[in-house]
C-alpha cells in the first residue's frame, strides 16, 4: 500500500508530569515518494489520545474509521501525485484518568517521563506491530502465520528505515515545555 512519507516535522509539546498529562501542537509535511497517485492516507494513533485537530492542507474527508483501534482513513480532496507534498497539522492531548486506565501508562510519570513519537503522535500508513503475532492466536482467528523477518534482499525491507515505514531522514524540530523542576531532552542538536 503506497502511503506518503514524513519529510518534515515540527512539534511543540507541553508536558505536565505532576498531572501525568501532555498536549501537542504540530505538523508533518508528507511527500508522495512513490510513482503512483495517493488518494487515501491511513492515520494511526498507537495509544489512546484526545485528537483535538487533525487537518490536511487542501482538505480531506473521513473515508473509514475504527475509533477503538485508533485508525482513520482520510481521502484527500486533492490526491497526492508523485513527488507532491501535503501539510498535516494536528493537536493532541493525553490525560491520565487513573493509574490503571492505561491512557498515560508508564510513560507519563511524575519524574522520568519518556515516550516515542509513535506513542502519541500520528503514524502514517499501516502498522503491522498491532497485529496478532502468536501462532496460536493467529490460527484461532483463521489467520496465516505472521512473517517474522524479511529476507535480506527483500525490496519492501530495503525501502523502510529502521524506525518504520512512514518516514525517512527528515527535517525535525521539537520544542518542549515542562514544569520548573523537570529537564526536557529530545533527539538532535541544541
Amino acid at each position: 500500500m503506497n502511503q506518503p512519507k514524513i519529510v518534515e516535522s515540527d512539534i511543540k509539546v507541553e508536558l505536565y508530569p505532576s498531572k501525568r498529562s501532555m498536549s501537542t501542537d504540530g505538523f508533518y509535511y508528507l511527500k508522495n515518494k512513490s510513482n503512483q497517485t495517493i488518494k487515501d492516507v491511513y492515520i494511526m494513533f498507537n495509544k489512546p489520545v484526545d485528537v483535538k485537530e487533525l487537518t490536511f492542507l487542501g482538505g480531506s474527508k473521513i473515508k473509514q474509521q475504527w475509533k477503538d483501534w485508533g485508525v482513520t482513513i482520510y481521502t484527500l480532496t486533492k490526491p497526492l501525485v508523485p513527488q507532491d507534498s501535503v501539510k498535516l497539522s494536528f493537536k493532541v492531548a493525553v490525560n491520565s484518568k487513573s493509574f490503571l486506565s492505561g491512557v498515560a501508562g508508564r510513560s507519563l510519570v511524575c519524574n522520568g517521563t519518556f515516550f516515542n513519537n509513535s506513542d502519541y503522535f500520528p503514524s502514517i500508513g499501516y502498522e503491522s506491530g498491532g497485529e496478532l503475532s502468536g501462532e496460536y492466536e493467529r490460527k484461532k482467528q483463521g489467520l496465516k502465520p505472521k512473517e517474522h523477518m524479511m529476507e535480506q534482499s527483500d525490496k519492501r525491507g530495503l525501502s523502510q528505515s529502521l524506525f518504520g515505514d512512514d518516514t525517512d531522514w527528515i527535517r525535525f524540530q521539537m520544542t518542549i515545555g515542562t514544569e520548573p523542576d523537570q529537564t526536557a531532552i529530545a533527539p538532535g542538536y541544541l
